[in-house]
């Protein structure tokens, strides 16, 4: 599969790699679908989504929103996500600098 975030249409589509497009999750009313990145587990379940002034998580499979980060002092879904296998998401902002948040096990992830 492919997703892609489309920023300007506030929207993740998901295609199939020969380009078959398959469903999307629309979410107008916040500055939704900025950057995306895979949860770095196994089976890559969840997708995170920037949303304005957190991150959304989002079911890979079904593309339903199961969830948000939004740790204090978090710069929010800025404009580029990213992971690491530890499952530390890393959010760089384009006048915010870049932050990570550390995973703390099933709680949201701490800002340092």
């Amino acid at each position: 599969m492919v997703y892609v975030a489309d920023r300007e249409n506030r929207r993740v589509q998901s295609f199939t790699v020969d380009g078959k497009f398959v469903k999307q999750l629309l979410k107008g009313a916040t500055r939704f679908a900025s950057s995306v990145a895979l949860s770095p587990d196994p089976e890559q379940k969840y997708l995170y989504v920037g949303d304005g002034d957190s991150i959304a998580i989002v079911d890979r499979k079904s593309l339903e929103l199961i969830g948000a980060i939004k740790p204090p002092g978090a710069i929010g879904g800025g404009h580029l996500i990213g992971t690491d296998p530890k499952g530390n998401i890393y959010v760089a902002a384009t006048s915010g600098g870049m932050q990570k948040l550390t995973y703390m096990g099933t709680n949201q992830p701490a800002v340092r």
